[in-house]
């Protein structure tokens, strides 16, 4: 059964890919409204990481640069 689920959702992933959407990548990258839904920030657990997505809540997605959902993110401060 888990063999099959993987299945499923490979062959689904790579049809989303054909489409052209693509998942937003956040998870320690710079903070930006265009892409980014601030839901927190946080006293940063590193110095390196102010102003710098620390957490991915909800993944976001893109379709050819369009925006289809902004991903939902905690920011370090």
């Amino acid at each position: 059964m888990k063999k099959g689920i993987e299945l499923i959702y490979n062959k689904f992933h790579n049809f989303l890919k054909q489409e052209g959407i693509e998942a937003i990548e956040a998870e320690g990258k710079e903070f930006n409204t265009d892409e980014h839904e601030a839901m927190t920030k946080i006293p940063a657990p590193r110095e390196e990481l102010k102003g710098k997505v620390v957490e991915e809540i909800q993944k976001g997605y893109k379709s050819n640069d369009q925006i289809l959902r902004h991903s939902k993110v905690v920011v370090g401060e």
